[in-house]
């Protein structure tokens, strides 16, 4: 098979080729660099199908293959920070399981870090680190053709908790606006005021957290904002209620680009230490969403309650953050009947 020869994209070099069915490509500064890279490739891939016709184990540990689908998988996703703390927190905290040729790696030791991290952390993380590590194994399967089958497929996820339903009362409102020394219209010239400002523009909106301190004067629109850069990847239009509209003027004057200068741990810290000078039990900023999703379903159907929070799986939407009292549900009958 020939070397392919590289393509100019923009300031960089582009190579590709197909093989075994299979099309592989990388991105350099070079010519140089990106046809020894498509020869190393070509020569390995080669070299690993033969070994695994042959019926020979690979020669490659745990770690040398998450370490390697970081640096060819992750770093191109928008949450590679995330899968860099998972992949790295999981090879500190299990090095002799990451020392494993990964063609010894059996279900069992699977199943054994499964139920120790269920005892150290929530079963949502362990699912999250089982569906990253399956990931990994799956790019040793269909990619590098390291292993014949992914182990992670007969390993069982842990039943996840019952999806949280904190509501947020006014009494909780009222206290935290009283920790931050801010009132309802005032304009927010400190870090606490700018804080009580999130928790309430939160509570308006549905808004995530690092939605709101991203938003920038030139998404923001007389009756709603453009959020480019989401969760989930997608553009989303965050229509306002009167109430936000009114938040947003408050803001105005306090950067000439960003419509809150705060940072996110700042506002974590400060928000942490808010709560801890009240009685405020079992609050975190997230709960917000929770308020705010029931309190937007008194006013919209379903279908555009998801355009505002920009839920595709509406099923997720009514079972994790719709959070109706039964009298709030009653109140609403009553209305209709």
């Amino acid at each position: 098979m020939k070397i392919p020869k590289p393509r100019k994209r923009g300031s960089s070099w582009r190579v590709e080729f197909m093989l075994n069915g299979q099309r592989y490509s990388a991105t350099f500064d070079t010519p140089v660099e990106a046809k020894e890279w498509a020869a190393r490739e070509i020569i390995r891939l080669k070299d690993d199908a033969k070994r695994i016709e042959s019926g020979e184990k690979p020669n490659h540990t745990l770690k040398e293959l998450c370490e390697l689908y970081y640096q060819k998988v992750s770093k191109s996703k928008k949450g590679h920070e995330a899968e860099y703390i998972r992949i790295y927190s999981f090879l500190n905290s299990y090095p002799k399981l990451a020392s494993k040729n990964i063609a010894d790696v059996a279900i069992k030791d699977l199943i054994n870090w499964r139920n120790d991290r269920s005892t150290k952390v929530e079963p949502s993380t362990v699912k999250r680190e089982i569906t990253l590590l399956s990931s990994i194994f799956g790019y040793a399967v269909k990619e590098l053709l390291w292993l014949d089958s992914n182990p992670f497929s007969k390993v069982t996820r842990p039943k996840s908790a019952p999806p949280r339903n904190r509501r947020i009362s006014q009494d909780e409102i009222n206290q935290i606006l009283n920790a931050c020394s801010y009132s309802i219209g005032q304009k927010p010239t400190t870090q606490r005021h700018m804080v009580a400002w999130c928790f309430l523009f939160a509570i308006e909106t549905a808004m995530r957290r690092g939605e709101i301190l991203s938003m920038t004067w030139d998404n923001v629109y007389p009756d709603y904002i453009v959020l480019p850069d989401t969760k989930n990847g997608t553009v989303r239009h965050v229509p306002l209620l009167h109430s936000a509209v009114e938040l947003l003027e408050l803001a105005k004057g306090l950067d000439d680009k960003q419509v809150i200068p705060l940072l996110a741990d700042s506002l974590k810290n400060v928000f942490r230490r808010v709560l801890e000078s009240t009685d405020i039990k079992d609050l975190n900023f997230h709960d917000t969403r929770h308020e705010a999703c029931t309190r937007l379903a008194q006013l919209l159907d379903v279908k555009d309650l998801g355009k505002v929070t920009g839920h595709k799986d509406i099923g997720i939407l009514i079972n994790t953050y719709y959070n109706p009292t039964a009298s709030e549900i009653a109140k609403k009958m009553n209305k209709k009947a």
